[in-house]
């Protein structure tokens, strides 16, 4: 599960990624020095701490409920069910925190189920599917909300922090046991069959 990381006067989210940064910076401390390791630590908070003030209010309140939904202890076809049911919950709070495309997430959910099921993917294929459509694009509430309303043009660089949200919503999504396959697909899911996608392409 995410943990939290408070440091007066923000609180920031101690993401995976962070824990890759404590760890760079023990092996940093052991093999190049304290000062270096340090530095590297600060400056990698600080980027992180930038990312952080603009999440979104509502990433805390679904990070709860996926949190909930994780400690379910039912047998394999009630808790696919039971996911399901819920995570079309934090599916409709994702469409309150970004109005101009509700509906988004149960479309695309409908969508890719009946593609999953003409190529023949199994059921917790399928389910998992489901999963990623229902919030693939979580990683939009990390964004500064100035990126996410389309009311300006992007430039350059605000473009390219958007074609980050697919990583964005993976790693926010990562430490929860039963999204582990679905956080890959929301990896992905703006690549391209040519390689050309984003952000990875």
């Amino acid at each position: 599960t995410p943990y939290t990381l408070l440091l007066t006067p923000h609180t920031l989210l101690l993401t995976p990624y962070s824990l890759h940064l404590l760890f760079t910076t023990w092996f940093c401390r052991r093999s190049f020095g304290i000062l270096l390791g340090l530095l590297i630590f600060l400056g990698e908070m600080a980027m992180e701490q930038r990312i952080c003030e603009h999440i979104h209010p509502k990433t805390i309140a679904i990070q709860g409920m996926l949190r909930k939904i994780d400690c379910l202890q039912l047998p394999t076809e009630s808790r696919r069910d039971v996911e399901s049911i819920l995570i079309r919950q934090v599916s409709k709070e994702i469409d309150r925190a970004l109005p101009w495309q509700a509906g988004h997430g149960r479309h695309t959910a409908a969508i890719s189920s009946l593609i999953g099921q003409a190529i023949g993917l199994t059921p917790n294929e399928l389910h998992d599917l489901k999963l990623a459509a229902l919030l693939h694009d979580i990683g939009l509430l990390m964004l500064p909300r100035e990126l996410t309303i389309g009311a300006n043009p992007l430039n350059p660089e605000s473009y390219v922090a958007v074609q980050n949200h697919p990583r964005l919503g993976a790693s926010l999504l990562e430490p929860f046991f039963f999204l582990r396959e679905a956080s890959i697909l929301i990896a992905h899911h703006h690549e391209r069959w040519d390689g050309s996608g984003y952000p990875y392409g």
